[in-house]
């Protein structure tokens, strides 16, 4: 997956995907400090009092779903999140899902049944 800032939530599967990149306690940790400020893998380690190289396998999996970027800058990379499509996307998210995904539409459809069948009854 090429190293993007976009999330690309689309699909039930791709909102899962980043649900599962901020499964881990110390991922959500990362991405916090990420949030905060860029970072090199070693100031993310020492923040966090980690290893280097479990650091680098957190990243990758966050790369890997789209929560963070890293962009080389001399013999090293800093990572980032760009907040603005951090949260506009996952904001967004269950807006396209709803489009796309059957069981959250019929979650909405039987929620105003219900909502309907109750202001009628009263």
């Amino acid at each position: 997956m090429p190293e993007s800032n976009h999330l690309g939530v689309n699909t039930l599967s791709d909102f899962i995907r980043i649900h599962v990149g901020l499964s881990d306690e110390t991922r959500v940790r990362i991405v916090n400090l990420l949030l905060q400020r860029p970072c090199r893998v070693g100031e993310i380690a020492s923040a966090l009092n980690i290893s280097q190289p479990r650091t680098s396998q957190h990243l990758r999996v966050l790369r890997e779903t789209g929560l963070v970027a890293a962009k080389k800058q001399g013999n090293s990379r800093i990572y980032t999140v760009d907040c603005q499509v951090f949260y506009r996307e996952l904001l967004a998210c269950l807006i396209r899902l709803r489009q796309v995904c059957r069981v959250l539409q019929e979650d909405l459809e039987q929620l105003e049944k219900n909502h309907t069948k109750e202001s009628v009854s009263t």
